[in-house]
């Protein structure tokens, strides 16, 4: 409800205009078989204060008069909502109408009404406030689960690695090993000179054959 002039965007919000409504008013007047009516908030609220000083008793209040409504951003639910409207006439004196010549030009309220919510049944609340948190406690557990797990993988991961590294070392171990063996059983083996049995001739370690004359 900003006037054009002080929001130029709001140019497309100029109905029956130019001019415009002023300040705090819309005009309805195309919806009301060209009838001078306008809408505004609850004692001009909000509106040029110039329109609530032309008529006496006037008050306008924010907790009174204020349209809001307050949503949950998370699911987009309302939770409360005051819908205050004020319905209003354009007054003022007339062409060729000698009784309206004395009639100040001015917006002149005729009602307002009030329509809304203060509070959700326990039931809703209950309701919204699951739907609020579930997906946040969700979130936080998958988290930590998600995290402990990966944790778990990595500690088997390097369980086995370990694992394979030490079979590996094991296995090059014994490999040298038995090369080792196989190189030692592969030399020549120098035997001592046994000496001569009842005066035979030495057997360079080898026993004489059974049967065989000793040497003489």
């Amino acid at each position: 409800m900003n006037h054009v002039d002080t929001k130029p965007e709001t140019c497309a919000t100029c109905v029956g205009g130019p001019p415009c409504a002023p300040k705090g008013l819309f005009n309805i007047s195309v919806c009301q078989y060209g009838s001078p009516t306008f809408i505004s908030f609850p004692h001009f609220y909000l509106a040029d204060p110039s329109i609530p000083a032309k008529v006496d008793g006037l008050a306008p209040s924010k907790e009174k008069h204020q349209f809001f409504v307050d949503i949950v951003p998370r699911v987009g639910v309302s939770m409360k909502a005051k819908i205050r409207v004020q319905i209003n006439f354009k007054i003022g004196p007339v062409p060729d109408v000698l009784y309206t010549q004395n009639l100040p030009d001015m917006f002149f309220p005729v009602l307002w009404m009030e329509a809304g919510v203060d509070h959700l049944p326990p039931e809703s609340i209950q309701m919204v406030k699951q739907a609020t948190d579930t997906p946040e406690v969700a979130r936080t557990t998958m988290t930590a689960v998600t995290f402990v797990l990966g944790a778990v993988l990595v500690l088997i991961g390097a369980a086995v690695l370990l694992s394979r590294m030490r079979q590996k070392r094991r296995a090059e171990v014994a490999a040298a090993s038995a090369a080792g063996a196989a190189q030692s059983n592969g030399k020549p083996v120098e035997l001592a000179e046994v000496a001569p049995v009842n005066g035979g001739a030495p057997t360079n370690g080898t026993a004489p054959e059974k049967g065989a004359p000793p040497s003489v």
